[in-house]
């Protein structure tokens, strides 16, 4: 019920792998140029930001569509509940940056990066970023960066959350991802 079309040549030297899934049209999946460069068109990937003013969020950080650079391929990351799906066993990268609202007392924080199972039971904490805000409270910040590569099965989620203090509201925080293989 599967047809791949192994070695599709074309006029400028690269080959391209298609594939049609029983139940879907026949596409790329893989593209080797002339020059050995790969690219697969299919890969999970994205990247989301959250431009809202008027919100700031402790828990679980949300994302929209209007921020610059959006990008959700596959639809993978569902924006509203701020949590990256995989849809297939992989290794993945995961990357976050943030800085904190201002107008908010210093105060202790703490940022993590939590893997999910498909029920959402069995949180675990892949990186984290704690600390004390120490500064000004008319001053955004600290600035929060953190980085991940782990390990997913198809299903289990990634999500970032915040405890203590809150991002800020327009383009505060941004998070993105994909499949490494």
């Amino acid at each position: 019920a599967r047809r791949a079309d192994i070695a599709n040549m074309a006029t400028n030297g690269s080959i391209s792998i298609w594939t049609k899934p029983s139940s879907g049209s026949i596409a790329e999946r893989i593209k080797i140029s002339s020059a050995g460069y790969v690219t697969k068109p299919a890969t999970p990937a994205f990247f989301a930001t959250h431009t809202n003013a008027s919100s700031t969020i402790i828990g679980t950080l949300t994302y929209n569509t209007s921020g610059n650079g959006y990008y959700n391929n596959g639809g993978h990351l569902d924006v509203s509940s701020g949590r990256f799906h995989a849809p297939v066993d992989g290794i993945y990268h995961f990357h976050f940056h943030g800085f904190f609202q201002s107008g908010q007392g210093n105060s202790y924080y703490e940022v993590i990066m939590y893997r999910r199972n498909s029920n959402g039971g069995g949180a675990l904490g892949l990186t984290r970023q704690y600390g004390y805000r120490d500064q000004a409270t008319n001053q955004y910040g600290p600035s929060i960066s953190m980085q991940c590569t782990c390990s997913l099965t198809a299903g289990q989620t990634v999500e970032v959350s915040t405890g203590g203090l809150s991002f800020h509201g327009a383009n505060g925080w941004y998070f993105g991802g994909h499949l490494l293989g």
